[in-house]
């Protein structure tokens, strides 16, 4: 199952908030952090990782805080992905660059996997953070049961992919 890490989701929902709070001016991480019951020091690094990343901007002192600093429309969600967890990385092997992959050159599945990968990657390209915090959407699409449908996904329009 391909999942979304933790540092990505809080990162996330910080932005959210940081973005609906932008006309009351700066949210501090002990806000975010009590407000969504996210660890503090974790949290703190992830607002530092924004910041030298031009996401967002911080002011210090006790009136201090964070507010974002670009359009998040034009920041995509790869870039983004990119950013809070380093290189996009698909497989163990892809992590290592093959050196400690036991079964190197026996593998059967390095150009699926690869092609699977850049098709992901694809897809998080495609996505601005803009998309993704906003509170309207296009189309929400909410898989169903495959074992009792076939590949059957329901858009939120009605119609059936």
């Amino acid at each position: 199952m391909i999942w979304i890490n933790r540092r990505t989701e809080y990162a996330l929902i910080s932005l959210k908030h940081i973005y609906e709070q932008r006309a009351r001016g700066l949210v501090t991480a002990k806000e975010l952090s009590e407000k969504y019951g996210l660890p503090h020091v974790l949290l703190s690094k992830i607002l530092q990782t924004l910041t030298r990343q031009g996401i967002l901007t911080s002011e210090q002192g006790a009136r201090g805080g964070y507010r974002i600093a670009r359009d998040l429309k034009q920041v995509t969600f790869f870039s983004f992905y990119e950013m809070i967890n380093g290189p996009y990385q698909y497989t163990y092997c892809e992590s290592t660059g093959g050196k400690s992959c036991s079964i190197e050159g026996k593998c059967s599945i390095v150009l699926p996997m690869r092609n699977l990968g850049a098709r992901i990657a694809g897809l998080m390209e495609s996505v601005t953070l803009g998309e993704i915090l906003s509170n309207r959407s296009e189309a929400v699409v909410t898989p169903v049961n495959h074992s009792d449908h076939g590949n059957i996904t329901t858009v939120s329009d009605g119609r059936k992919t």
